[in-house]
């Protein structure tokens, strides 16, 4: 997904991640997924990173899930509980910026459609962790409609 992004916004595009441990496994995750020219930036550094990018416009952020978020809730997987990255969303209220949780369907082999889904409004006042449930109830909506493209799938950001 993120390579298909690269393509609508180009350099515009800041791909944040949490490095992995291993130099190697670094290089090569960058080179695959900065492919067509998204922005990788460690999660640690995101604020850094988009106060120098300020003079570009209008940017886009896209959180991967590469690890598993220390927090549980009881949202989400229906029947399981499954952790979240808030991630997404206080990076959204820092920013005063509308958060989108991105859905991805298979419509044949090798073919997907994707579709993004506003979990708020830019500037939009909400209580912390309300654009969290939003993206749980969104996820667990996308689970129920087609539970078989969610089978092995994890839970991540939004």
């Amino acid at each position: 997904m993120v390579q298909r992004f690269s393509l609508e916004f180009g350099e515009r595009l800041v791909a944040l991640y949490k490095p992995p441990r291993n130099p190697r496994t670094e290089r090569w995750l960058r080179g695959l997924r900065s492919r067509f020219g998204a922005r990788l930036v460690a999660a640690k550094s995101v604020l850094q990173e988009l106060a120098r990018m300020r003079d570009i416009g209008p940017l886009a952020c896209w959180l991967t899930r590469c690890h598993a978020p220390a927090r549980k809730s009881t949202a989400g997987i229906p029947g399981q509980d499954t952790a979240f990255y808030m991630g997404g969303e206080l990076l959204g209220r820092a920013l005063r910026a509308q958060v989108c949780a991105v859905r991805m369907q298979r419509l044949s082999r090798g073919r997907y459609e994707l579709t993004l889904e506003p979990l708020n409004e830019p500037g939009e006042k909400l209580p912390h962790g309300e654009v969290t449930t939003r993206y749980a109830r969104a996820l667990e909506s996308w689970i129920r409609d087609d539970p078989a493209g969610w089978c092995g799938h994890t839970a991540g950001g939004s």
